[in-house]
């Protein structure tokens, strides 16, 4: 069908054409003919190279588009997910923060109600009939320590509660990353604060224990240093004399 077109169009040209447009048209010698048959090939193969290098290109940069979209997506979507993991851990360390103030509340003053308790005894039963000794000394060491240390860790304990009200309130900038290490410090805040009271209570229980119960000022006499470089020199000298050194 091709080439019969090609024929209806040569004869046209012929029949309608002069002999001189002819003669321009159509080259009379073999190799010219063949020359303008393999240009014409290699233009064709140019231009089909070209179009397949120029859809080519078009495909990569419609899939390197749908690649970047869908890279995008997926670090929004990391993005979700990572913000959805920090506020879980934020609400996880609220909430036990929560707990834990409640827990440390309870301890403290059921701890504070004890200490009232025993403090009341010694005075009843040491105090006021006048059993003092040098070594109740201790007592006041011991909470006098507990009450700097608990100074100390409330001081601390305010400064992070008056952070996280400011972060909470809109008044300073703050990230996922600072409200969990504030809430962090509060937690570890609280827990100091419980460890303090409770170790002050025990130390305070065994000697209380020991000063009201089984107390013998003989053995438990406190002494000084001079005091005790004192004894120990002269049970030095004693055995000395009894060896006629």
């Amino acid at each position: 069908m091709r080439q019969l077109r090609h024929i209806i169009l040569l004869l046209c040209l012929t029949t309608l054409c002069p002999k001189a447009v002819m003669a321009q048209l159509v080259p009379r010698d073999i190799p010219t003919i063949e020359a303008y048959i393999n240009d014409h090939k290699k233009q064709r193969s140019l231009l089909l190279a070209r179009a397949t290098l120029e859809e080519s290109n078009a495909l990569l940069h419609k899939a390197s588009k749908v690649t970047h979209r869908e890279y995008r997506d997926i670090n929004l979507e990391l993005d979700k997910y990572t913000r959805a993991f920090d506020i879980i851990d934020l609400v996880y360390s609220t909430v036990s923060t929560g707990f834990n103030v409640y827990r440390t509340y309870d301890n403290v003053s059921e701890k504070i109600g004890k200490y009232k308790t025993m403090l009341e005894d010694f005075n009843e039963k040491i105090i006021q009939r006048g059993r003092i000794e040098s070594a109740d000394t201790l007592l006041l060491a011991v909470n006098a320590r507990a009450v700097a240390n608990l100074a100390g860790e409330c001081q601390n304990l305010y400064s992070s509660v008056c952070v996280l009200a400011a972060y909470a309130s809109g008044q300073v900038c703050c990230t996922t990353a600072s409200l969990m290490l504030m809430i962090d410090n509060i937690n570890k805040s609280l827990d100091r604060i419980k460890d303090i009271v409770n170790s002050a209570y025990y130390q305070t229980w065994k000697f209380i224990q020991a000063r009201t119960s089984y107390w013998k000022s003989e053995i438990y006499r406190s002494k000084t240093i001079r005091q005790m470089a004192t004894e120990a020199f002269d049970r030095w000298m004693e055995a000395g004399n009894i060896l006629d050194y």
